[in-house]
């Protein structure tokens, strides 16, 4: 019990006085001059472990900064047509709980046009390679970036009443978007073809 005592003591002593920092074996017992070389050796692991916590602690905060975008998964969906005039889906997702017509700022806009009618548990996947729909990250109306591929998967879907589910979405330049959306039903009167 008296070692550690000593040893905090002495942690305490070396951190607080600058001139007794320096380990001499000329000016102190040999069994000091070894408790001198422990306390400093533990001053520079604590050094050490502080510096290495606080960087990690930095890039942490640093990363959810950058990431903290908040997620598009509030929404209305809708009827819609297709490029060609067929029967389609449009989904508008923003970051808070939105009017049926009025979507303001910055939206996530999804649109399905293959596998309709959409039914609970269907995945719908676009890219390079399939004509199924599309998702686009709209700034403002008429601002918008189009995902290169993605993922949505309905888990509800329900005429009248609306949808919820997940989406994962690839954008060029490496950005990825996922999250959960939940989206109310809007009527509309398209008519296509």
């Amino acid at each position: 019990m008296e070692k550690p005592l000593v040893l905090l003591a002495t942690l305490m002593l070396g951190l607080s006085n600058p001139h007794r920092r320096n380990c001499n074996p000329q000016n102190s017992a040999p069994a000091a001059f070894e408790l001198c070389k422990d306390v400093q050796g533990t001053i520079m692991r604590c050094r050490v472990l502080v510096t290495v916590l606080t960087i990690f602690a930095v890039w942490g905060i640093n990363a959810s900064v950058i990431a903290s975008e908040p997620p598009f998964s509030h929404g209305l969906v809708q009827n819609s047509c297709a490029p060609w005039d067929g029967p389609a889906i449009d989904i508008r997702l923003t970051t808070e709980p939105v009017q049926c017509q009025r979507v303001n700022g910055s939206y996530l806009n999804i649109g399905v046009w293959r596998g309709l009618p959409i039914r609970s548990g269907q995945i719908v996947k676009f890219g390079a390679t399939s004509d199924a729909g599309f998702a686009s990250l709209c700034r403002k109306v008429g601002d918008c970036e189009r995902a290169e591929s993605g993922t949505i998967v309905f888990e509800r879907f329900q005429d009248g009443s609306g949808a919820s589910g997940r989406y994962e979405l690839h954008f060029k330049g490496g950005k990825d978007m996922n999250a959960v959306f939940d989206a109310k039903w809007c009527e509309s009167h398209s008519i296509c073809g």
